[in-house]
């Protein structure tokens, strides 16, 4: 009768016998710094660097700094100023010219007075003045970025006051005379309402800090 076990026949005891252990180099280099072997695999990697030898440094990138000038706050400020004084100044002409115009209009079908037209004629002029005014703040307030175009700037911030002090001061206070009534005759409603002391403090207001701003040596620094 056969033995018929599941388990595989055992294997005759071997002695234990040590790995081979590797030669010591010839030199003074280690094993992983030694040419490579034929047949071995090729490592595009660069080998580690002898004992003492010191490490590779690499030189730091120093900060780069922004060439050229640096624009001053001040000549910002003014710019930004000026652009926004030239924005609402072509609002302010062509609500003018508009008005002006319906009553031009008006004034011819009822057969207005001389006085009437006389009237008429100067809020144009007004109308337009402001609106040359806020075309000369736009542009040269955008050119003054670049520190180009400070007298132009200078000279539009004053015409924008002086324009301001003749729309909503000078005139509403003429307008009375040019008509041919009395001062009671026209309501101060009429010549000072809300909308003139709005466009008087902003005008003015506008203007004048424009001004100072351009004033200021760090902004006459910056003119070219």
């Amino acid at each position: 009768m056969t033995d018929q076990s599941p388990y595989p026949p055992q294997q005759p005891y071997q002695p234990y016998q040590p790995y081979p252990q590797p030669s010591a180099p010839s030199s003074g280099r280690p094993d992983y710094a030694r040419a490579p072997q034929a047949g071995m695999p090729q490592y595009p990697y660069a080998a580690a660097p002898y004992p003492g030898q010191p490490m590779a440094v690499y030189p730091v990138m120093p900060y780069l700094r922004p060439m050229g000038p640096q624009r001053p706050g001040t000549a910002t400020g003014a710019s930004v100023l000026g652009i926004i004084s030239g924005g609402l100044g072509l609002l302010l002409a062509v609500s003018t010219i508009i008005l002006t115009t319906t009553l031009d209009a008006l004034a011819q079908l009822v057969a207005a007075s001389h006085s009437r037209s006389t009237a008429v004629m100067i809020d144009y002029v007004l109308g337009f003045g402001v609106f040359v005014t806020a075309v000369a703040l736009l542009t040269t307030s955008i050119t003054f970025f670049k520190g180009k175009g400070y007298g132009g700037l200078l000279g539009a911030a004053i015409a924008q006051a002086v324009v301001t002090v003749l729309l909503h001061i000078v005139f509403p206070l003429m307008l009375p005379r040019i008509l041919g009534l009395n001062s009671s005759d026209l309501p101060d409603s009429i010549r000072f309402n809300s909308g003139t002391v709005f466009y008087l403090v902003t005008g003015l207001g506008l203007a004048v800090s424009t001004i100072i701003l351009l004033l200021n040596p760090s902004t006459k620094s910056w003119r070219k």
